[in-house]
C-alpha cells in the first residue's frame, strides 16, 4: 500500500510542540525550488531561515503539498508558498531542538518515475540540536560558529 510522504505531518506537529514550548520554530528552506514563492533576495547561497512564529506571520496552512503564510519582510507584506519539499530543517531558535530533512531532488529534476520506489520512501529526518546564536560566547572558549548538518 502507497502512503503519502509524512515530511508535512512531522513539520506541522513540530511546530505545535515548538509554540506549545514557548519557543519560536523557524524553518530552513532550499530556495531553489522551481515553484517557491518568496522575497529571494532574503536568501544566502540558496538557503533562508524564517521564523514561522504566530507573532510574525498570520495564516499559517501546512498541507501536504506546501507551507504558506503571510510575512512581512522590509515592512513589505508578503505571501509566502514554500513546497514542503523545500523544507530543510524545522526548530526552536531558543535552544535547537527540532528536525533536520533529508534534501529532496526538485520535481522538475527527479529521477525517479512516479511510483518507483525511490518515491515511495519515507522521508529520512535526523535530531538537530543548534546553539544559541543569541548567547554571548564564552571568554574561555574559541568554537566556530554553529552550522546545521544533514545527517544520514
Amino acid at each position: 500500500m502507497t502512503m503519502t510522504n509524512n515530511k508535512s505531518y512531522i513539520v506541522s506537529a513540530l511546530y505545535e510542540w515548538i509554540v506549545d514550548n514557548n519557543c519560536t520554530p523557524h524553518v530552513l528552506i532550499d530556495s531553489t525550488w522551481p515553484t517557491i514563492i518568496l522575497p529571494q533576495h532574503f536568501a544566502n547561497e540558496d538557503k533562508i531561515v524564517l521564523n514561522i512564529s504566530p507573532a510574525a506571520i498570520r495564516n499559517l496552512n501546512i498541507t501536504l503539498e506546501e507551507i504558506s503564510f503571510t510575512a512581512s519582510f522590509d515592512n513589505e507584506v508578503h505571501s509566502i508558498v514554500i513546497p514542503v519539499g523545500a523544507t530543510l530543517a524545522i526548530y526552536a531558535q531558543e535552544n535547537g531542538q527540532g528536525m533536520v530533512f533529508d534534501e529532496e531532488p526538485h520535481p522538475k529534476t527527479a529521477q525517479a518515475e512516479p511510483g518507483t520506489a525511490s518515491d515511495k520512501q519515507a522521508t529520512k529526518i535526523a535530531p538537530v540540536s543548534v546553539s544559541n546564536p543569541n548567547k554571548k560566547p564564552d571568554k574561555t572558549s574559541r568554537k566556530k560558529k554553529p552550522v546545521f548538518k544533514v545527517i544520514k
